[in-house]
């Protein structure tokens, strides 16, 4: 199972660790989260998946979460990050059939 945890962070720097089966990988980076009226390169946006709160509440979300990505997708650059390729798919699905 692959996995993510954001050990530290700041407004300029963030270490985050990647669980990748038995490896570990840490990874520090230089960071600016601008205000909501700066110029910035993109949204990032966790699709919400069952392995933390069950199907029937994911699915609750779902109208929800595809609104909330076509109106940011109609003025800026959206990064999705899916738990694996089945969350992968049943974003790209729910996105394009709406």
């Amino acid at each position: 199972m692959n996995a993510y945890k954001l050990v530290s962070s700041s407004l300029r720097t963030a270490t985050l660790t990647l669980l990748l089966g038995a490896s570990v990988l840490s990874v520090t980076a230089q960071s600016h989260f601008p205000d909501e009226t700066e110029p910035h390169e993109g949204t990032w946006l966790a699709r919400p998946h069952q392995y933390t709160y069950g199907t029937a509440y994911l699915n609750s979300l779902d109208a929800t979460w595809v609104a909330m990505t076509a109106a940011l997708v109609g003025g800026e650059r959206v990064h999705i990050i899916a738990y694996n390729a089945t969350a992968s798919r049943c974003s790209t699905t729910a996105l394009t059939t709406r």
